[in-house]
């Protein structure tokens, strides 16, 4: 774990606990006890830090089965993935129903900082990139529904609604595409939510939600994924999102040409083209506009192979040498020296 995550979770917890137990404390208290754990318990390698052995892991994990700890650990989470690794362990057959929901109420400070706690954030080694800082926005609304299965408190619902209507940076294909469809599966499994007020609301934000992305633009590999989720469970999602992924892969082979020239690597190229004739089977595509798509990515493949194959070698030695004459002059003065030995 990145040294900055860690001190992130540490912080709130510290101070949570040193106010229960009266215990003094200071802001280099994290650097003191990772100082005292390396080598230990702990390596460091640069920003990372990490059990030295996952026996370690193991032992440190018998800690959390003190419930009144985890309860600690959920009320001062942070992140999402924090509260999703917390609610994780101490939900697999540890806790009973009272504590499970004393346990999921305890989450209720972070779910109220779900809708801005980013998905991605700025990259501080690649200025200019970003990088996955938290889990996505499906994953999150999981927790939700869970938390409020769990206790029965409306709040976690309500703020599931508004998540899914809004999502900070919006659903994802890569973090969220078929995550949704197995969750628009599971709400409209009665034996999941029966009666549940809120879940026809819900069903209408993730369809319009998936809709949208599936007009919009993603990988191949993105619209792959998202179709065999979408066509493992084509009894349950709407006739909507079936022509939405429909028109997504037709859209796909009419803009062959626009999406090949954006890949410049030659197994993603190779992966692509076996996608297509997978795609085209759900959709009927005529087979001769399947050959002309698969046309269009080995003249790509070719492109890139020739592109290799011409690059200019680096010019080895020296440049142009310069014309040197050498009159008497230049030859006394360059063995004068010798002379005066």
């Amino acid at each position: 774990m990145e040294r900055d995550t860690l001190r992130q979770a540490y912080d709130p917890l510290h101070t949570a606990l040193c106010a229960r137990y009266g215990v003094a404390h200071n802001p280099k208290d994290f650097e003191e006890a990772i100082r005292i754990l390396e080598g230990s318990f702990i390596k460091i390698s640069g920003k990372l830090i990490s059990y030295i052995n996952p026996s370690i892991r193991d032992y440190m994990a018998e800690y959390l089965n003190d419930f009144t700890l985890l309860e600690d650990l959920a009320r001062s989470a942070q992140k999402a993935n924090y509260a999703k690794a917390v609610w994780d362990f101490g939900s697999k057959d540890r806790l009973n129903t009272l504590e499970r929901r004393s346990l999921a109420l305890a989450f209720q400070y972070v779910a109220e900082n779900f809708p801005i706690i980013r998905v991605w954030s700025p990259s501080l080694d690649e200025p200019g990139s970003y990088i996955v800082s938290d889990i996505g926005i499906t994953d999150r609304l999981k927790l939700l529904l869970d938390w409020w299965t769990a206790s029965g408190e409306a709040r976690f619902a309500v703020l599931a609604l508004e998540l899914a209507a809004t999502p900070p940076d919006g659903f994802s294909p890569w973090r969220d595409g078929a995550e949704m469809v197995e969750l628009l599966c599971e709400l409209l499994d009665p034996f999941n939510f029966e009666d549940a007020p809120f879940v026809e609301v819900m069903v209408g934000h993730l369809e319009a939600g998936l809709i949208d992305m599936l007009n919009g633009h993603m990988g191949m590999d993105d619209l792959k994924k998202i179709s065999d989720a979408i066509e493992e469970n084509s009894t349950s999602v709407s006739s909507h999102i079936m022509k939405a992924m429909e028109h997504a892969i037709v859209r796909e082979f009419e803009e062959i040409s626009d999406r090949v020239v954006e890949l410049d690597s030659e197994s993603t190229l190779n992966d692509y083209m076996g996608y297509l004739g997978a795609l085209a089977l759900r959709v009927g595509i005529p087979k001769s506009i399947v050959e002309r798509a698969e046309k269009a990515v080995k003249e790509r493949i070719e492109a890139i192979e020739e592109e290799a194959t011409i690059a200019e070698a680096p010019e080895v030695g020296r440049g142009k040498r310069e014309n040197e004459t050498f009159d008497d002059t230049a030859i006394q003065n360059l063995f004068a020296p010798l002379l005066s030995l």
